[in-house]
């Protein structure tokens, strides 16, 4: 099992090179897209460890805090990447200048 997950780990990050390499712009957008790669391995790490050692309170705090500061990271990644836009007086709608 460790074998497969280092090699699963080795692929993602060479398929994470291979995406920035197309969609990233700025040098802060490479440091945190490997930053959350690197957290997301250390917190499977955290969980796989502790789960063969029987540890499951720790299992499930490293899950919840592992997991919840990846989510926060992802969606500050979303946006960085332009996701999704806020809806401003630029928005399509707003210049129509639609009856209400």
């Amino acid at each position: 099992m460790n074998n497969f997950a280092l090699l699963l780990c080795g692929f993602l990050g060479a398929a994470l090179i291979r995406l920035l390499w197309k969609n990233a712009r700025k040098w802060h957008q490479w440091l945190l897209s490997i930053g959350l790669y690197a957290w997301l391995c250390a917190g499977i790490s955290f969980v796989y460890i502790n789960a063969a050692g029987y540890h499951h309170k720790a299992v499930t705090v490293g899950i919840t805090f592992f997991g919840l500061i990846a989510v926060v990271w992802g969606f500050v990644l979303l946006r960085l990447y332009g996701g999704k836009k806020p809806a401003g007086p630029e928005a399509p709608e707003a210049q129509e200048g639609g009856n209400a």
